[in-house]
Formats: C-alpha cells, sequence, structure tokens
C-alpha cells in the first residue's frame, strides 16, 4: 500500500508466501488490486522439492524463481521512504550486479562458518537482508550457494544469525563482485533502523515492531500505522 499509494511506485511486484496459513484469500485479493502478484512457494516448490520451511530461508529461492531478471527483494517489514526504482540505475549496481546493506553487527575472523565455506578468514560487516538488489543473470552461481547453505539453516543459522550472510558468503565463494552501502543502519526511533543509499539519504525504514508508524530520521511521522503482513516477501523487479 505504501509502494503503491504514497509512493506512486510503478515497479511490479511479486509477494511470496508460504500458503494460505501465511496469506488468506482475502490479503490475496487486496494485493492483486494493488497490482502485486502473490506467488505460493509451496505450489512453486512441488517440483524441485529443495529443504525449505523457515520464511527466511526461502529468500534465494524466491529470488531465483521471480519472474523478474532484476529484483530488488524487500522483507515485508522493510518500508521504503520514497520510490526504490531508482536503485536500477545506481552506478554500482550496473557495475556490480549486485548491492548489499550492511548490519549493524560483523563477522569475525574467528566464526566456524569460514572453515565451513572453505574460505580465507576474516572480520568483516556482516549484511543485512532485508532489502537485496540482485541482477540474476550475473549472479545466478551465487543464489545457488546462497539457497544450498539456506538448506542447511539447522547447522548453519547458528553462525550466521538467519538467511542473511549466506547471499554474502554466496557471492564470495563464487568469486562474484558486489557492491555494499558504505554507512551502517541508524536508528533514532525505538524499535526502528533506517539503511541509506550510496549518498546517505535514507532509502528503507525496517520497522522492528509489528505495527509501527512510518517515520523519517528525527522521529516526525511519514505515514500512518502500518498493518503487519506476516511473513510474505515483496520482490519487485
Amino acid at each position: 500500500h505504501v509502494l503503491r499509494r504514497h509512493l506512486a511506485c510503478r515497479l511490479p511486484i511479486e509477494v511470496w508466501h508460504f500458503g494460505p496459513a501465511e496469506l488468506s484469500p482475502r490479503m490475496a485479493e487486496l494485493l492483486r488490486e494493488l497490482e502485486a502478484q502473490p506467488v505460493d512457494a509451496n505450489a512453486a516448490m512441488r517440483l524441485q522439492r529443495p529443504s525449505l520451511s523457515h520464511p527466511w530461508q526461502l529468500k534465494p529461492y524466491a529470488i531465483k524463481w521471480s519472474q523478474f531478471r532484476e529484483v530488488l527483494y524487500l522483507d515485508a517489514d522493510q518500508v521504503p521512504v520514497r520510490d526504490p526504482d531508482e536503485v536500477f540505475a545506481w552506478p554500482q549496481y550496473l557495475k556490480s550486479g549486485a548491492v548489499f546493506w550492511p548490519d549493524i553487527i560483523d563477522l569475525r575472523d574467528d566464526n566456524p562458518i569460514w572453515k565451513i565455506c572453505r574460505l580465507p578468514p576474516r572480520r568483516t560487516v556482516s549484511i543485512e537482508s532485508g532489502q537485496l538488489l540482485i541482477d540474476k543473470a550475473r549472479h545466478w552461481e551465487s543464489l545457488d550457494l546462497a539457497l544450498a547453505l539456506n538448506e542447511e539453516a539447522q547447522s548453519l543459522y547458528r553462525y550466521i544469525h538467519g538467511d542473511k550472510d549466506t547471499f554474502l558468503l554466496g557471492a564470495m565463494m563464487s568469486g562474484t563482485d558486489y557492491a555494499m552501502i558504505p554507512g551502517r543502519p541508524r536508528s533514532d526511533v525505538p524499535w526502528c533502523l533506517y539503511q541509506s543509499d550510496f549518498e546517505g539519504r535514507v532509502l528503507f525504514q525496517h520497522s522492528r515492531a509489528e505495527g509501527d508508524d512510518v517515520f523519517e530520521p528525527g522521529g516526525r511521522q511519514r505515514f500512518g500505522r502500518k498493518q503487519p503482513l506476516g511473513g510474505e516477501f515483496g520482490l519487485l523487479g
């Protein structure tokens, strides 16, 4: 609703979900009224049967098998504060084919994940995967590797705080180039993190509590109360 009504975003949208338990028929109808296409992951996975059961694990699969070549992936609790169409024209994206956003923590050099992935240990910025910008044609191998890592969630998530660094590790393992937003997420409102563009301007708000209002930096309310969508994921291309 924010994308279509408040920001006048015209990008095509897919909303991936794990069936009626997450997305009721009425919710699906409301999404179609906003020209957003619901995609039932259970139906999409019938032919390939990947080992996925948690919404976090679904992310790389949804990105890979969306109808779009170029994908801006957004978690359901990630709210743009302006039309995100601009990201597809960023020079950093056009050069590398992928943009990641940093998290507030790092991957340490003593983390066992480096040995598991057969990568040289290092301390590096951890990524926050509530938003991902990827050209699949240039990053297919890294997405394959990210998906494989997520299929091992039971043994790997304890080292990397869920799905988020599987995308970073997939890019490293495949030797694929990517760009990283230089500024860490920041906040001046409780339970809210802002993610920026390459120039430091706020682009996304990560709402860390259900039903939060949407704010601008400084605490001024930007939009009305946001109704949580549950575990669904939006894909823009």
